[in-house]
């Protein structure tokens, strides 16, 4: 469902302050991690300063290809130090070292990027041709058998509508897992908010008919930039059933107004197969682009989302305009 999962938030720069925060004066925050690339032991020596704000005493075990990351707090460093390398002579194939400076382009993996094992912010080259498979592929079946059929082409409205949505489940399925866990219990939660947010969604336009695509577009990037706004451990010092309420409304606000407009949309559509497919589409196309995370974080999905509704009404407007210049082609 996301490009992260439960373990890349253990290694962060958040994970560890929070794990420094809880030593107690004369303990010591002990890292173990196998690695066998040094960009690697390089990003946690720096995170662990960057947490800590002490430079680590670092032990690499040269059989296992792991290196443990110790910090003591209130300690003597030489001491400590030589404590250390008394221990590491003792265990034999352990030696005591300090890595060298990182590369610039070795960013910490942080609760918003946490990507530990990746040297660089940017999508892999095979990444990047699976998903470019992935679309050409889902742009020749979902236009041979919805779109190319009608005359009506393209819905460019419930194609963004669908990138949008996708960008944003995603999304949610990513912070609740920051939240609760990774897990598919944590899934079905945000699966099941989804569906039910839908449910709201179709009662309420039931309800109201006439409520107006500006309303309903004032609401979507309120809410899109609410989120964005709030930083997910706003919600951590809440006990758990308050959490769950308040994350999952926050998150899936903006999946409400998304599906009101779109049902108010497909309702009035020119040709519906012609909009769903264009909404399929849209879909994958969204989730595709969720994988950009890995170069931007994940923060910056929200704004991805925003454009993708900003470029829907876009969309709206241009097609309204069109038909009052030509009444004669406006489809009811």
């Amino acid at each position: 469902f996301s490009a992260a999962r439960l373990d890349s938030f253990v290694y962060t720069v958040e994970s560890l302050r929070q794990a420094w925060s809880l030593v107690k004066p004369g303990g010591l925050l002990s890292v173990s991690f196998v690695v066998r690339r040094k960009f690697i032991t390089d990003k946690l020596y720096e995170m662990m300063v960057e947490a800590t704000g002490q430079k680590p005493l670092v032990m690499e075990d040269s059989y296992l290809y792991s290196a443990t990351f110790v910090v003591p707090k209130d300690g003597d460093p030489a001491k400590d130090q030589a404590s250390w390398l008394h221990m590491t002579q003792m265990l034999g194939g352990h030696t005591l070292a300090a890595p060298t400076e990182p590369e610039a382009t070795n960013p910490s993996a942080t609760d918003d990027w946490p990507f530990l094992m990746l040297q660089n912010r940017q999508l892999s080259i095979y990444y990047a041709v699976a998903l470019v498979l992935l679309l050409l592929m889902s742009a020749v079946l979902v236009s041979r058998t919805f779109v190319l059929a009608s005359p009506a082409g393209i819905d460019w409205q419930l194609f963004w509508l669908g990138g949008g949505f996708l960008l944003i489940e995603t999304k949610s399925m990513t912070q609740l897992g920051l939240l609760f866990g990774s897990t598919w219990v944590v899934n079905a939660i945000a699966i099941v908010g989804v569906l039910f947010m839908n449910l709201v969604a179709v009662y309420f336009i039931a309800w109201k008919p006439n409520v107006t695509l500006r309303a309903l577009y004032t609401g979507l990037f309120t809410t899109i930039v609410v989120n964005f706004i709030v930083p997910p451990d706003a919600f951590l010092a809440l006990p758990l059933a308050a959490r769950l309420t308040a994350s999952t409304l926050l998150l899936f606000c903006p999946l409400f107004f998304a599906g009101l407009i779109f049902i108010r949309s497909f309702r009035v559509a020119a040709d519906s197969p012609s909009a769903f497919g264009s909404n399929l589409l849209g879909a994958i196309s969204g989730g595709c682009l969720e994988y950009l995370s890995i170069a931007t974080g994940f923060r910056v999905v929200w704004l991805l989302a925003l454009g993708l509704y900003v470029l829907s009404l876009v969309a709206v407007l241009r097609h309204t305009r069109e038909a009052s210049l030509n009444p004669g082609s406006a489809s009811a």
